[in-house]
């Protein structure tokens, strides 16, 4: 059992039995890295890395048909915070304009 995945395909598993998931044909996936920055010389994670795409094709499994650009358009941002975590959303294309301007 993969460490990262494993847990949440348990969740996602257990939130579909009680119908709490909603499924979407066409999904903007959010991915916003909170980061503390004391200084210039932090760096910022790279999105582009194993761990994140393990979460997208888990994702994919329980909430839209594939990542392809077909299906999934990807987004990432960076916003200062005072701790460092990640932020998944998936996003209706028809809410994305609104959901930059509240978050971004």
């Amino acid at each position: 059992k993969n460490l990262l995945t494993g847990p949440l395909n348990e969740i996602l598993g257990s939130l579909k039995k009680s119908n709490q998931l909603s499924y979407y044909e066409s999904v903007v996936i959010a991915i916003q890295n909170h980061v503390v920055q004391q200084n210039q010389s932090n760096k910022i994670r790279d999105n582009d890395n194993y761990e994140c795409h393990q979460i997208i094709n888990t994702l994919a499994l329980w909430f839209f048909p594939d990542d392809s650009p077909d299906c999934a358009k990807m987004y990432y941002t960076t916003v200062p915070d005072s701790s460092n975590y990640t932020v998944i959303y998936l996003i209706p294309p028809e809410e994305f304009s609104e959901w930059v301007k509240i978050h971004c």
